[in-house]
Formats: C-alpha cells, sequence, structure tokens
C-alpha cells in the first residue's frame, strides 16, 4: 500500500512538472513563422535592377510584430534585422561589393518601425540585390540569402530591449542569370521607376529612388539633379543619394553636375528644364564637395577654391570645404 501510494505521488509530480514546463512552451509556440527568400523571375537584364524578395508569413495563432524599415542596404553588417547576400559567379567566384568604402563606409545609425503581422497574413520586401554585388558581365548566377529576424508579442519601440518572444531564420541558395540588353530594354527596365519618381506626395518614392540612385543611367540625369536639389520640405528621400548616384554614373556631365552643386548653382541639365531653381541645401553642398574630393582629380580644385572664395570664413561650408583639401594632397596632384 505504501508503495503504491508512493509511485502514485511520484506520477503526480511528474505530470505537475512536465505541465509547468509545456505552459511557457505552448505559448511561445503560438509565435509562429516561416520566411524565405525568392525571385519572381529567372533572368535579368545587364545593368538592370535585379530584385530579391525576402517573404515572411504568420503560421502561428498570435498576431506578432516585427522591425521594419525601407529595404534598402544598411553598411553596418552587425545589425540583427539586415539581410545579407552573397553572389557568385558561374566560376564560383563571389562577385565584386559595390558598397562605398571611403566616404561611406562608417556604420551609421538605422532607424526602424515595426510592422504587425496576424495569424495566416504574409509580408513582402523586394531587395535590390545589385547593392551587394556588381554585375559586370552576362551569365549564370548564384546567390545565397540569409536573414535573422526577432518576432515580438507587442509593438517594439525605438531602442526598445524587450526579448523576443521567437525568431524566424531563411536560408536559401537561388539560382538566376543575367543576360545582354540593349539600350532600349534598359531604358524600357528602368521607365517604370523614373516615372514614379514624378509622384506627389504622399506616395512613397522609397523604391524608385534607390534604384535610380544605385544603378544610374545617362538618359535621367536630370533626375538626379532634380532629386539632389530637394526642398527642404521633402522628406520622402535623402539628397546625398542623389549626389552618390551622380558620382557612381561617373560621365563628365554627372560630375560636372556636382560642381556646380558644390557652388551652389544648377547643374547643366536642371538649368535647361529650371533655370529659375534655388541652390542645393548647405548641407548637400558639403557632401558634394566632400565627392568632388574623394575623387581627388585636381580639375575640381577651381570649384572647391570657388566655395572657400564665396563664403565667409565662419562658414561651416568653408571650414568643409578648406578641410577636404587635404584629398588632393598627393604626388598625383602636383597642383596642389
Amino acid at each position: 500500500v505504501f508503495l503504491g501510494k508512493y509511485r502514485s505521488a511520484a506520477a503526480a509530480l511528474f505530470n505537475l512538472s512536465a505541465l509547468l514546463l509545456f505552459l511557457p512552451l505552448s505559448a511561445h509556440a503560438q509565435v509562429n513563422a516561416v520566411s524565405r527568400f525568392k525571385f519572381e523571375k529567372q533572368k535579368f537584364l545587364l545593368g538592370g535592377p535585379i530584385f530579391c524578395d525576402f517573404v515572411i508569413k504568420n503560421t502561428g495563432t498570435k498576431t506578432f510584430y516585427f522591425r521594419y524599415r525601407s529595404p534598402d542596404r544598411a553598411l553596418n553588417r552587425e545589425l540583427e534585422n539586415e539581410p545579407h547576400f552573397r553572389v557568385t559567379g558561374a566560376d564560383k567566384r563571389v562577385l565584386p561589393d559595390p558598397a562605398p568604402r571611403r566616404c561611406g563606409g562608417a556604420k551609421g545609425s538605422t532607424v526602424y518601425g515595426s510592422v504587425m503581422l496576424p495569424p495566416g497574413k504574409t509580408h513582402t520586401e523586394r531587395w535590390l540585390l545589385n547593392q551587394w554585388a556588381a554585375f559586370r558581365r552576362p551569365g549564370k548566377y548564384s546567390v545565397r540569402g540569409q536573414r535573422r529576424i526577432p518576432l515580438f508579442i507587442s509593438e517594439p519601440g525605438p531602442g526598445d530591449s524587450s526579448p523576443a518572444a521567437a525568431y524566424t531564420t531563411a536560408l536559401d541558395e537561388l539560382q538566376f542569370e543575367v543576360v545582354p540588353a540593349s539600350s532600349s530594354q534598359l531604358l524600357a527596365a528602368f521607365e517604370p521607376f523614373v516615372k514614379k519618381l514624378d509622384a506627389p506626395a504622399p506616395a512613397d518614392l522609397s523604391e524608385p529612388v534607390l534604384v535610380v540612385t544605385a544603378l544610374p543611367q545617362p538618359f535621367f540625369i536630370d533626375k538626379l539633379e532634380l532629386l539632389a536639389y530637394a526642398p527642404a520640405t521633402e522628406h520622402r528621400w535623402d539628397a546625398s543619394k542623389a549626389l552618390e548616384g551622380l558620382a557612381r554614373l561617373g560621365t563628365p556631365a554627372a560630375w560636372k553636375a556636382l560642381e556646380e552643386i558644390a557652388r551652389g548653382k544648377s547643374g547643366p541639365a536642371l538649368q535647361q528644364k529650371n533655370p529659375a531653381s534655388s541652390p542645393a541645401d548647405e548641407s548637400v553642398r558639403a557632401y558634394a564637395i566632400l565627392l568632388l574630393a574623394e575623387k581627388g582629380n585636381a580639375a575640381f580644385l577651381p570649384a572647391i577654391l570657388d566655395v572657400m572664395k564665396s563664403t565667409s570664413s565662419s562658414s561651416d561650408l568653408r571650414q568643409d570645404a578648406l578641410l577636404l583639401l587635404r584629398g588632393f594632397k598627393s604626388a598625383q596632384n602636383p597642383d596642389f
């Protein structure tokens, strides 16, 4: 009898322990998701945008939240929420990373909002793969996409350090092909993005601005200049991205536009379209000077010296120009 009672008590204790262990797991099991990377198509034009989609679906029984921002690349590789892409060619070599190194290589900061995803719902983001790999020739390629996202029961606020209820991880190896493109094909590929730039507020321009600044083409240089001369009241894009697009384009007309922006004037394309346009913001002019100095071409010295002569000695812009003259101090610039 004593042994039977002992066994009954032991069994009850075991069941209670199992229940206590199971309850928190059950609560967390309600937060569940699957995520993956995918392509909307398998062939892309050389020189055109290549998008890789990130898809997350709530497969649990409870609504969850996750951090979200406009899908453009953050240079800080330590951020938990960001995707990572590694592109290789048919020869298994990793493609060059086009991310800026010198003036744009700092980690910086990233501001997140959040997305609420009810059970059964799906969220999709389009990531421009050209931000991670420079595609210079046609061929077959492979991309390894990886991302780990924390999921929260309540909406995470800025700087919120609340523990995640669960995580979802996507790890995919995808194959695709890049094919040669004619000028007319590229024009058609970029046309939808260029047209969207004309949409009035409150239209979201994050994707078209990203495409035209990451993959600049001579046939829309006027759009890059217009983006650079955005008024202070325009908050839908960062004007400095337009300057980076001009520098990335790298044609004589693009560098001429940067010189004029640094001087506080309108570039050639913008002068034809809007002669009465206002000078760029002073911070934008300072960044234009930085890009000219980073290029290190002695032909840009007059533009920087003009800025110094046309501004007061106490001006931040003049001090920036003076400091950036050091970029020209090299054996390759005897005119320094």
